[in-house]
């Protein structure tokens, strides 16, 4: 008896602390109000980070999400309509609940956040385990293809920009979403710098020789 009463001490023990452990989040995650600072804008965001895939609500309109946490969202026609933008130090996927609600995973806290249309924070739910919270994550990974109502959305990421492009039931193709001016732009500006350096570099080199030699002459004399 005495053996059982430990145990059951033991277990009761560990779903305190499991039980006060997952208050303080719950109680953490209530007092912030917007836990990932996230923000809804009106203006598209141009970005050169690379995609992490798409999605689409139930009312058809198609959403890509970048590595630099933002997240631009167009209507079925290809017409951008608003974005977001939030605050995720780590990996992160997304999606559309029911109700069209915002729904970002957050893989460091294994912890899925929902968001209004309005961008306004709803709740957040965090998984019990990591394993459980790991396995969503793999499964809930936002795909580079999408098919939606006769129409096909894919991402395509040539020489490493982003481009989302729409295929319709009649074959025809439209750009709804182009980095290239930005990677390029990027792209530029890093030549720039190494140039920069390697100019600086053949300069250094070149006084040092200088002098070098100035030293050796002085020192014959």
């Amino acid at each position: 008896m005495k053996q059982v009463g430990e145990k059951m001490n033991k277990y009761l023990l560990i779903v305190g602390v499991f039980a006060f452990i997952t208050l303080g989040n719950v109680c953490s995650l209530a007092l912030n109000e917007n836990p990932l600072n996230l923000i809804r804008s009106e203006v598209e965001h141009k970005t050169a980070a690379d995609s992490i895939g798409i999605s689409a609500d139930h009312e058809g309109k198609i959403a890509i999400g970048f590595r630099d946490d933002s997240i631009n969202i167009y209507n079925n026609n290809g017409t951008f309509v608003y974005s977001y933008t939030f605050d995720e130090p780590g990996s992160y996927t997304f999606s559309f609940d029911e109700e069209n609600n915002l729904v970002i995973f957050s893989v460091r806290g294994y912890t899925r956040y929902y968001f209004n249309g309005k961008g306004d924070f709803i709740k957040a739910e965090t998984f019990p385990t990591e394993d459980i919270g790991y396995n969503y994550y793999k499964e809930s990974k936002n795909p580079f293809t999408l098919k939606i109502n006769n129409a096909k959305y894919i991402i395509k990421q040539p020489w490493g920009y982003t481009k989302l492009i729409k295929i319709g039931a009649d074959g025809y193709e439209s750009v709804i979403y182009d980095s290239g001016s930005l990677y390029f732009s990027k792209v530029l500006i890093r030549l720039f710098i190494i140039i920069a350096i390697v100019a600086i570099v053949i300069s250094v080199k070149k006084e040092y020789i200088s002098e070098r030699k100035k030293y050796l002459q002085q020192k014959q004399q």
